[in-house]
């Protein structure tokens, strides 16, 4: 996912000349973004912040708040790229964020996730992935009777029934949309990065993103 700052609001749009090595001090980095090292760059607070944002609003969803996530764990920022008209802060994080982000409409039910661009068609959510899920979430599993053996399931056997039967529900009613990053980009939070950098380097600029469509 790429958050974009874009000079765009004078001269012919492009960075100033002489303006490069100013942005380079607001955020030193070559490839990586080191947060702790960093810590002081107006972008690296930012930074460290929108991510802090978005993990609250996981922990609030209701009414099954996503706590621990793995997903939040997963996002961090990569890059800092400066070109001729703009300023590229890449963050990386599972890929399946934006499908958490902004829901998934169910086969059969859309009400879930009614404004999602994702919809399921004819593949269903893995059921393995929702197996292993369940285990990381420590949800109770209780082994049922086999009706074709007659035996009881083991209690991995009864996981991985769960999982198929979560998975062909999620396929028919859709994934609920949390926006917990798009809500943690909203309006005044990105007038923030704006004029920290503008501050800065005496600049105006404008910003968007996160991008869905890259990961």
């Amino acid at each position: 996912m790429k958050i974009e700052a874009s000079f765009g609001k004078f001269g012919n749009g492009k960075i100033p000349e002489g303006i490069e090595a100013q942005l380079k001090a607001v955020g030193t980095y070559e490839s990586r973004i080191d947060l702790a090292a960093s810590a002081e760059d107006p972008i690296s607070k930012w930074l460290t912040g929108l991510i802090e944002r978005a993990k609250k609003n996981l922990e609030s969803v209701s009414p099954h708040p996503i706590i621990n996530s793995e997903l939040i764990k997963s996002i961090r920022p990569t890059a800092f790229d400066i070109e001729s008209r703009t300023i590229t802060i890449e963050l990386q994080g599972n890929y399946y964020w934006k499908y958490v982000d902004k829901g998934v409409k169910g086969k059969f039910d859309s009400s879930r996730a009614p404004d999602s661009p994702y919809g399921y068609r004819d593949k269903r959510p893995p059921a393995k992935a929702l197996a292993d899920w369940i285990a990381n979430k420590s949800i109770p599993v209780v082994p049922r009777k086999d009706r074709k053996t007659g035996r009881p399931r083991t209690i991995l056997e009864q996981a991985m029934v769960d999982a198929r039967g979560l998975a062909d529900l999620i396929y028919r009613r859709g994934l609920r949309s949390t926006k917990f990053m798009s809500d943690a980009l909203d309006d005044q939070y990105v007038r923030e990065l704006t004029e920290s950098i503008a501050n800065e380097i005496g600049r105006v600029i404008t910003l968007t993103g996160p991008n869905p469509d890259t990961k």
